[in-house]
């Protein structure tokens, strides 16, 4: 229970670091606690290395970028063009992660999608004429609060382990076969 509080204790001083980054820097981050919980979930997840993790979740942010790079340039808002959008995003993420056996995990890509999806179509949707030059500032936006949250769910990660609890990653070592002694005697 205490690894609960431990893990939410540090996601939130990573938010207010960020929130006291963007309001002496004047960053513009207006995505501060939608990027600080998506990036603390993958800090605190377990589920595979950290290292694939946040490959996972930049592989989800470039998608993120080519979903709305195609729905600018070739397919617009058109119903079939969000499709054709939708499943070329879950396609790309599904594929690669395949691909890499598990070892980068798709939840962590979507979520990477998903806080592109989140910080930007808002913008995409009343401000389309704009929405190219968006991308960038939106996206960045939510990225700082995101690997705040990413780098005080990592450094927590541990605490609270047990001897008993192997890390995610470990693999079960191999018995080796233990040779057979015969007591018995030999005629020779």
């Amino acid at each position: 229970m205490a690894k609960v509080f431990v893990q939410g204790i540090a996601v939130v001083v990573a938010g207010v670091v960020a929130l006291f980054l963007n309001r002496f820097l004047d960053l513009g981050t207006s995505s501060v606690v939608f990027g600080l919980l998506i990036g603390g979930a993958i800090g605190i997840a377990r589920d595979g290395s950290a290292l694939g993790r946040i490959g996972g979740f930049v592989l989800g942010l470039i998608a993120g970028i080519v979903f709305y790079g195609l729905r600018l340039a070739v397919f617009n808002d058109s119903f079939p063009g969000q499709i054709l959008t939708l499943l070329i995003l879950v396609a790309l993420v599904t594929i690669v992660c395949g691909l890499t056996a598990g070892r980068m995990p798709l939840w962590s890509s979507m979520l990477g999608s998903a806080l592109i999806v989140g910080a930007f179509e808002y913008s995409y949707e009343n401000e389309i004429y704009y929405a190219q030059s968006l991308i960038v500032s939106n996206t960045t936006s939510a990225l700082l609060p995101a690997a705040l949250g990413i780098l005080a769910g990592v450094i927590v990660g541990n605490f609270g382990r047990s001897s008993e609890d192997p890390p995610s990653t470990a693999q079960p070592a191999p018995t080796p076969e233990q040779p057979t002694v015969s007591l018995t005697k030999s005629e020779g």
